[in-house]
């Protein structure tokens, strides 16, 4: 169990960070045909 929660206590800021640049990533791609 406490592997468990170690792991996910691990993963989340991993995730919420490749959540976050792919968000980024995203908006520049559909932001450079308008300007």
């Amino acid at each position: 169990m406490s592997r468990t929660v170690r792991i996910c206590a691990w993963a989340l800021p991993v995730l919420a960070r490749i959540v976050k640049i792919s968000v980024l990533v995203m908006r520049a791609i559909i932001d450079i045909p308008y300007r």
